[in-house]
């Protein structure tokens, strides 16, 4: 297959003691944190210039940007929140959310709420103002991965260990929750295109392409050796890009699911050793990808 994977090797990145499982980024991607095991939170100002802006009380699993109000959430193994207000470098609140691992943060929708995915299939909103828990809603999913917002159908979709995917309408809680059977395995990582089209992955290392009318596109796509940890799309949306426990990211066509280019070993002699965790874009040709090997990896993509 003709991809475009770079040639130049990564910089590789080193400031933990424990594996690395969250990233973000902030500033349009000229800076951004990263988290994990060592439970300390690190702003990275640049390659070289890093900072340790929190010492938290578990293992981070998620890390949520807030640019409005200047914060950073935190979510941890032990179902903690911790609210950073960055610009007066300090702690605004722990917050108890539950006892079970805190795997996704995002963004509400409105923009004025917290989504917080608890790992028993618990959805919550926090207001980014006070921090308070505004709404909650028990849903059916176990074992709660991650999620994304399908904004032409204005619905959560939430991965899950039984290789569903459960579709969630927070504005109209009374409404059945649409479950669809996709995989015989684990989900653990989707997204969501413009066109209402979704990309998600699990533990059978294959993507799987829903359509607006939730059909699958084609059967599961044998994307990668091990289970696909992380889908993000690229800024322009051109783009997707997978974390894998095989070791290798890969970059993707958004539109086709074209194969452009695989980030690893051996062509890449300064790729990761271990596990890839998590993965964000900086830009639409900057990849920061982290691992269980402790560090992290700036990859220099083509234009495409």
């Amino acid at each position: 297959m003709n991809t475009k994977s770079p040639s130049n090797e990564p910089l590789v990145l080193k400031a933990h003691s424990q594996p690395v499982y969250a990233l973000c980024p902030m500033n349009n991607g000229k800076e951004w944190f990263s988290a994990g095991g060592d439970r300390v939170v690190l702003h990275w100002k640049s390659p070289s210039e890093v900072q340790a802006i929190a010492q938290t009380t578990a293992t981070v699993y998620a890390l949520c940007f807030d640019e409005k109000h200047q914060s950073l959430w935190v979510g941890q193994a032990d179902g903690s929140l911790l609210w950073l207000d960055l610009a007066n470098a300090r702690i605004n609140k722990r917050i108890e959310a539950g006892k079970d691992p805190i795997f996704h943060l995002s963004l509400a929708p409105d923009q004025k709420h917290l989504a917080v995915l608890g790992h028993s299939g618990r959805l919550d909103y926090y207001d980014l103002q006070t921090g308070s828990l505004s709404k909650s809603w028990p849903l059916p999913a176990n074992k709660c991965r991650q999620m994304c917002w399908d904004s032409t159908r204005k619905r959560w979709n939430i991965c899950a260990d039984e290789g569903f995917l459960w579709i969630f309408d927070p504005e109209n809680p009374e409404h059945e929750i649409q479950k669809i059977a996709l995989a015989d395995w684990p989900l653990f990582s989707c997204l969501s295109l413009k066109n209402g089209q979704r990309i998600l992955g699990g533990k059978d290392a294959r993507l799987y392409f829903l359509n607006a009318q939730n059909r699958l596109i084609f059967p599961g796509l044998e994307a990668h050796n091990y289970a696909i940890y992380r889908i993000k799309l690229s800024p322009n949306g051109k783009c997707f890009a997978t974390a894998s426990r095989d070791k290798t990211a890969k970059w993707w066509q958004a539109d086709s699911g074209k194969l452009l280019g695989r980030l690893g070993r051996p062509n890449h002699k300064q790729g990761h050793t271990h596990s890839v965790n998590d993965l964000c874009w900086l830009n639409n040709q900057t990849l920061l990808t982290a691992g269980d090997d402790k560090s992290l990896r700036l990859w220099e993509l083509p234009i495409i």
